[in-house]
């Protein structure tokens, strides 16, 4: 379905919400990466961490070192940092769990300030990566966004009880797009 969508309709605006450190933000950076070249000259990806360390969540200033030193090892995302098409902003939490009515105020003015450059709700897609940040905390995050927004989650199952509301297995990854609709 993602290939089919970028194929026909790339998204313009990105904003991806960071999960763990280490190989998770690994991943989540290539995402942007690929998003970007896929996408084109016209996409811009925010990635977001949380402000201050929850568990092995990575923080803002833990993901600003990283896309510095990435960018510094690779000619394509540099060019893709410098031209802004791929940036790092703290998302104003404090924990696993992630509220979007209370993002901080440097995150919440970039998103005011890319809507009135892509005003198409259509063109914008909301990636939350991790079990806190997708399936405890915004399992129906499209049912809040405008319609025509996109929300790809990207988790692993890891307790019994999300297991049991998802009717599904302990360990099983969720990989789920939805667009939001008109209500």
């Amino acid at each position: 379905a993602m290939a089919e969508r970028i194929s026909t309709q790339p998204w313009k605006r990105v904003l991806l919400f960071c999960d763990n450190a280490g190989a998770d933000m690994m991943g989540m950076l290539l995402l942007a990466r690929q998003l970007v070249h896929l996408c084109g000259e016209d996409t811009k990806v925010m990635l977001v961490a949380n402000s201050t360390p929850a568990l092995n969540d990575i923080t803002y200033a833990e993901l600003d070192q990283y896309l510095e030193a990435a960018a510094g090892s690779d000619a394509v995302l540099a060019e893709m940092v410098a031209k802004g098409q791929v940036q790092c902003s703290e998302s104003g939490q404090t924990s696993t769990l992630l509220d979007l009515a209370r993002i901080g105020p440097e995150l919440n003015d970039w998103v005011t300030k890319e809507m009135i450059q892509v005003e198409d709700p259509s063109d914008w897609l909301l990636v939350l990566d991790g079990m806190g940040r997708s399936l405890e905390s915004n399992w129906n995050a499209a049912t809040y966004m405008l319609p025509g927004v996109t929300v790809l989650t990207c988790a692993m199952i890891k307790s019994e009880v999300n297991a049991q509301r998802l009717d599904a297995d302990v360990y099983d990854c969720i990989v789920r797009m939805v667009v939001a609709e008109t209500s």
